[in-house]
């Protein structure tokens, strides 16, 4: 499972006391409230310690700041959804859908893709740098399975790329393709409908 929750992977929303800091937090947040529903085809390569590939993935996504997302991984394929209150976690070859509330403490041990598109809900978890248009991103949680996360965003809100690296030396890169900004996106794409004949895990107390 493990696996299926590094593929719908990735990144943050964090505020920072220091000055500098904050100063970097307010200039992402504005990269990412650039306009209203961003997309993109990603394609996902998790390395090993020596840059070996071990797994591959790729999908689209979909983001609307704040708190709306969907994910479409393919093969193995999943999905992942936030309608603005819970996340829905849908595997279909195992037939099971996972639910977390976006406020519940589940989520501080759930990275996702769009965690930077959601509402500052890690307060104070990471040390942020910026150098141009990478923001880099370092748990202060020094149980965190991750050393570091770094996001490519220019001042348009095009997110290009972005890596996560972790302890163990495995290293997660995305690259985004044929980026887009879409101004009338049916809002439906960021709704869930429970599929017949599953197993629902439910995390939420907001269903």
């Amino acid at each position: 499972m493990k696996k299926y929750l590094v593929i719908t992977i990735i990144i943050i929303s964090l505020i920072i006391t220091q000055v500098l800091a904050t100063e970097h937090y307010d200039s992402f947040k504005k990269r990412l409230n650039k306009n209203d529903v961003f997309y993109a085809i990603f394609e996902q390569k998790i390395l090993d310690i020596e840059d070996n590939i071990i797994q591959e993935a790729k999908g689209e996504l979909w983001l609307k700041y704040p708190n709306l997302c969907h994910i479409h991984t393919i093969n193995p394929e999943s999905f992942f959804i936030s309608d603005g209150k819970n996340l829905w976690n849908y595997y279909p070859i195992l037939k099971q859908v996972m639910i977390f509330s976006l406020q519940k403490k589940e989520l501080k041990n759930i990275v996702i893709l769009t965690d930077f598109y959601f509402k500052p809900i890690y307060n104070k978890s990471y040390q942020m740098n910026k150098n141009d248009d990478i923001f880099i991103f370092i748990p202060k949680n020094k149980e965190s399975h991750l050393k570091m996360i770094s996001i490519h965003i220019d001042k348009s809100g095009i997110i290009q790329y972005f890596n996560l690296w972790e302890k163990n030396g495995t290293q997660s890169v995305y690259e985004l393709k044929n980026q887009k900004f879409l101004k009338k996106e049916d809002s439906s794409i960021f709704k869930f409908k429970l599929p017949k004949d599953v197993t629902v895990e439910n995390f939420s107390i907001n269903i």
